[in-house]
């Protein structure tokens, strides 16, 4: 079957600090993470990156194996897995997550052309972030892999994921933001993020001027207060955050939306469309399920750490005919 989404951009171990100070590797990195969240509901899915030869690379081979994620456009190199150390919140919406870094600076040569085949149609989606752009090497393959999957017509999904450890200057990140959001079809961002990327204080500003700047659709998350989708199309559709009784951390969760909604949208009638020509002709109804359905799964997915940690088609569907 055809590959309908194709993630591209960094693997990432995460090593997420305990209560006593032990740090715990999971497997991450965003396109990762969405990657496995849109697998697992169902979406034939693929990742393109570079993966290391060391235990952490094995292990997210392992995962993406057990999600049947492609990776056969995979590069595999003797080098190490980028590492960020993940330090949580002391308690759950306090404060966001922080992370610091670190990549060995071979990990990235790569090939500007490295992610451009299999080429890509109009009836995919490409998927990639802006932590992919503060890469020296990683950043050069996925803008030329972006700009030939822009130019074949596939539907462009551009994460804004602010990590403001990565940027020194944040008026670079806008930079760098501003020129993919200018090849990008949806954009997925947080209140934060869209205020820095648009010197916008209102939401409904910020979100009107990514679409002046051509944005199509614009999927912003707020944690608990929901989520919110708006695109070029008419629909404006909101729903409630899923919530769970115990929460073990939210590390992924929003990629785990952004996953399960793209799966959503894509499992819908007509299967065979493009995927922009599709959504243009969905109900409100629709939309307003496939939101529903991606807050159930990351709701569900804070149960377990890591940001991998995406629930099944099956138990999502379960989950949101309890929710109703």
């Amino acid at each position: 079957m055809t590959t309908q989404l194709i993630c591209l951009g960094e693997a990432v171990a995460d090593l997420v600090e305990g209560p006593t100070d032990v740090f715990t590797r999971y497997v991450g990195g965003a396109p990762v993470n969405v990657a496995v969240a849109a697998a697992r509901s169902g979406l034939q899915t693929s990742y393109r990156s570079v993966l290391g030869d060391d235990a952490a690379a094995y292990t997210l081979r392992s995962t993406l194996d057990e999600a049947r994620v492609d990776c056969s456009s995979c590069k595999e190199q003797d080098v190490k897995t980028m590492v960020a150390f993940a330090a949580l919140a002391a308690q759950p919406g306090a404060a966001e997550t922080s992370y610091s870094f670190f990549l060995d600076p071979h990990t990235y040569q790569l090939d500007p052309l490295a992610f451009c085949q299999p080429s890509f149609s109009q009836h995919q989606i490409i998927h990639f972030g802006a932590v992919a752009l503060a890469i020296a090497g990683l950043r050069e393959a996925v803008i030329s892999a972006v700009s030939q999957a822009h130019r074949a017509g596939a539907m462009i999904s551009f994460d804004v994921n602010w990590r403001s450890e990565l940027w020194p200057h944040s008026s670079v990140w806008q930079w760098e933001v501003r020129a993919a959001v200018g090849q990008a079809d949806l954009v997925k961002v947080n209140a934060q993020e869209l205020h820095l990327l648009t010197d916008c204080d209102a939401i409904d500003e910020g979100i009107a001027t990514l679409m002046k700047e051509g944005v199509k659709a614009v999927l912003l998350t707020q944690g608990g207060a929901g989520s919110r989708y708006v695109d070029q199309f008419g629909h404006d559709e909101h729903v409630a955050a899923y919530t769970v009784q115990e929460v073990a951390d939210t590390i992924g969760a929003g990629d785990v939306f952004t996953g399960a909604f793209l799966a959503a949208l894509m499992q819908l009638e007509p299967l065979g469309a493009p995927p922009l020509t599709k959504i243009a002709g969905y109900s409100s109804a629709q939309v307003h399920r496939a939101m529903a359905y991606a807050s159930c799964a990351a709701g569900l997915s804070t149960r377990f750490h890591g940001g991998t940690a995406a629930p099944f088609r099956a138990q999502v569907e379960e989950a949101l005919q309890e929710w109703k």
